[in-house]
């Protein structure tokens, strides 16, 4: 799975603050932390095959884009 720039969310704690996380970090049990209450987030035991299978759909999805965008760079002609 790729790894790609951080998330940020509106925090739910405060609503003031942010939280900005990385889904890989996220998967390994990782918890981020609000930047303004302390509040913080992780992904239960529950949620870590959800969210394995939705990254691996996003990378997939990403390598389909890819192929797609190189192959109409190179359109072939009859």
């Amino acid at each position: 799975m790729s790894s790609d720039t951080p998330t940020t969310i509106k925090c739910p704690g405060c609503e003031d603050g942010e939280i900005v996380f990385d889904a890989q970090l996220l998967l390994a049990g990782t918890r981020f932390t609000c930047n303004s209450c302390s509040a913080s987030i992780c992904l239960s035991d529950n949620s870590k095959s959800t969210l394995a299978t939705g990254l691996l759909r996003l990378d997939q999805m990403k390598q389909n884009l890819g192929s797609l965008k190189t192959a109409a760079s190179r359109p072939k002609m009859n």
